[in-house]
């Protein structure tokens, strides 16, 4: 589909031990892992959540019950699709997957506080890992490191805490805090996805650019009349181009090399460092384009 949420909606239906009742809409349980809970926001505002992605952060009410299903008088919590094996795993009794994302969904569940908290806790564990992994690599491949702030040192105390409350029986201030810290590393895992976005996107930006200058060089090559004859160029003259693009391309693969980055990248890097040494080679082609009625014409284009 195209994405919109009556595309997307797939029906879930949970049953079995350690699966709760069906709740009235009016029912407030403190099973209900919620971003928009007064405790979640209080605490929550101890840390720097303001950068995190909007689709871990953003609160979507759920959405009205169509009143022909004949449930509009029921609690509705909808989950993401990742969530559903922090939820499968949790009633076997299993580990979380080891690269789960998903948020354990915790009105499915009977209340069973001390279950439940340990549960997120260790689904919470689970995603740091991951965002603990990340750091790592990235740390190892990085020359300049930038660490993600809102978690890189808070962490350990939010860990600490979260047992510390579990153990005492404030298992409300336990879920707020492990919700806390699954947002922080889900916003984590994001950050370290796009960490090498602005290098990618200025190597293929400057592809583009690169490729549409060739273009009019091209152009400008083809409609020239004073184009004089290759054969009176020298063979330096005519091949030092070719020797810097080669000489670009290996440096810029060297650094490529030094982050451990995909083939994907050193195939964009390839465009923009061919096009922009045809086109310095040729720079006079464009030096000689100027306006000319309701188009551009070559005036010169010297080898």
């Amino acid at each position: 589909g195209d994405g919109e949420q009556a595309n997307t909606e797939t029906p879930i239906v949970a049953w079995g031990a350690g699966i709760d009742k069906p709740r009235p809409k009016e029912t407030e349980t403190w099973t209900t892992i919620d971003r928009q809970s007064p405790l979640y926001l209080d605490l929550s505002a101890n840390y720097d959540i303001s950068s995190f992605n909007d689709k871990y952060t953003t609160f979507r009410s759920d959405p009205v019950t169509p009143d022909d299903w004949g449930l509009s008088h029921l609690l509705r919590r909808d989950v993401n699709q990742a969530d559903i094996a922090p939820l499968m795993t949790s009633l076997i009794g299993r580990p979380f997957p080891r690269n789960s994302v998903g948020v354990l969904p915790g009105v499915f569940l009977k209340d069973d506080p001390h279950f439940l908290s340990s549960s997120l806790f260790h689904n919470a564990l689970t995603i740091l890992e991951q965002f603990l992994q990340k750091t790592t690599q990235k740390q190892e491949n990085t020359e300049f490191f930038r660490p993600y702030t809102p978690l890189h040192t808070h962490h350990a105390t939010l860990t600490r805490d979260i047992s510390h409350y579990i153990d005492q029986g404030e298992y409300l201030t336990a879920n707020a805090l492990a919700l806390t810290l699954i947002d922080l590393s889900l916003g984590g895992l994001h950050y370290f996805q796009v960490y090498d976005w602005p290098m990618l996107m200025s190597i293929i930006t400057a592809g583009y650019v690169g490729w549409i200058f060739f273009v009019l060089v091209t152009i400008s090559q083809s409609s020239s009349s004073s184009s004089s004859s290759s054969s009176s160029s020298s063979f330096a003259k005519k091949y030092t181009w070719v020797v810097l693009a080669c000489v670009a391309q290996i440096i810029g693969g060297l650094y490529l090399s030094t982050r451990h980055a995909p083939v994907m990248y050193y195939i964009y890097l390839a465009f923009p460092v061919w096009f922009w040494a045809y086109i310095i080679k040729n720079i006079k082609c464009l030096i000689g384009l100027v306006p000319a009625g309701s188009g551009l014409m070559a005036i010169a284009c010297m080898e």
